[in-house]
């Protein structure tokens, strides 16, 4: 079976620049996106949008 990474507090670390990754934001749920470090935000991939209210990401997991 494999283990899940658990969620990381983006109080704590936030991922490399660009680096798709899975987020969870209070206000929309949770979604694949990037951080964005000029904007000081995750962005979500599929519409550009900005994740205002995220607290959480977590790296995608491999592919089986």
């Amino acid at each position: 079976m494999m283990e899940l990474t658990p969620w990381l507090s983006i109080e704590k670390s936030i991922p490399e620049e660009m680096r798709e990754v899975i987020v969870f934001d209070e206000d929309k749920g949770v979604f694949i996106g990037h951080y964005f470090q000029s904007a000081n935000s995750f962005i979500r991939t599929v519409d550009g949008a900005r994740l205002s209210g995220a607290k959480y990401w977590m790296p995608i997991p491999e592919l089986p």
